[in-house]
C-alpha cells in the first residue's frame, strides 16, 4: 500500500508533499524543501492506495511555533 500526504496552506497552494510505501509518517512542519512553515492552520490529504482501492482522509492541522 503506498501512502501519499499532502499538506496545503490556506490558500490552497501545496506546502508539502510525500509519497511512501511505509506506515510512518511525520512531518516536522517544513515546505517540501526544508522551509520553516509559520504558526497556521493548515489542510492534509492522507490517500492510501493499492491495487483495487484508494481512499483519502482529509483535515485540518493547526502548526504552533
Amino acid at each position: 500500500q503506498t501512502i501519499s500526504v499532502t499538506i496545503y496552506n490556506r490558500w490552497g497552494q501545496i506546502e508539502f508533499f510525500t509519497e511512501e510505501n511505509s506506515h510512518t509518517f511525520e512531518w516536522n512542519g517544513t515546505t517540501t524543501d526544508g522551509q520553516i512553515l509559520p504558526t497556521a492552520d493548515y489542510y492534509f490529504v492522507i490517500s492510501f492506495i493499492d491495487q483495487n482501492n484508494m481512499a483519502d482522509k482529509t483535515g485540518i492541522i493547526t502548526l504552533i511555533r
